[in-house]
């Protein structure tokens, strides 16, 4: 099973990555723009942004993973049973996934991607975004405690 934007932002550096990787039918893999072996063009608020919720994910979800939110490819048995454990939609949706499968004490693998300033602008608006993200956060801080 395979979830990844649209417009193909890594091009197919992703998909050539999980090839290569071979992972088995019980892994996780994320196409992660904070893998250090990843090439990635962007601002310095878009870096900041992105840092600031990578910790966000560290403290209050216990997310280990750089990038929540690049390409995943997921086992097709497995997607069917963690997906209608999602309730986020928008740009929390793959977070969302994350968490429930890092729940799941998934093996979960972050592989490099190719991100060029040229291939596409951000849709990214930082206010608007960042306040439903963090409140998206929140939510499945808290559900930890009360579920």
């Amino acid at each position: 099973f395979l979830l990844t934007a649209i417009d193909l932002p890594f091009r197919m550096s992703d998909i050539k990555e999980l090839m290569r990787l071979s992972p088995d039918e019980n892994s996780i893999v994320i196409g992660s723009k904070g893998h250090p072996q990843s090439i990635i063009e962007r601002s310095f608020k878009r870096t900041a942004l992105s840092y600031v919720y990578f910790v966000l994910r560290k403290v209050f979800l216990g997310l280990p993973y750089k990038d929540t939110q690049g390409t995943i490819f997921l086992p097709l048995k497995l997607a069917q049973k963690v997906l209608p454990s999602v309730k986020a939609r928008g740009f929390f949706f793959t977070t969302e996934l994350i968490f429930r499968l890092h729940q799941m004490k998934c093996k979960i693998i972050e592989v490099p991607v190719i991100l060029r300033i040229e291939d596409r602008e951000s849709k990214v608006h930082w206010y608007r975004d960042g306040t439903r993200m963090l409140k998206s956060t929140a939510r499945l801080y808290f559900e930890k405690f009360f579920n």
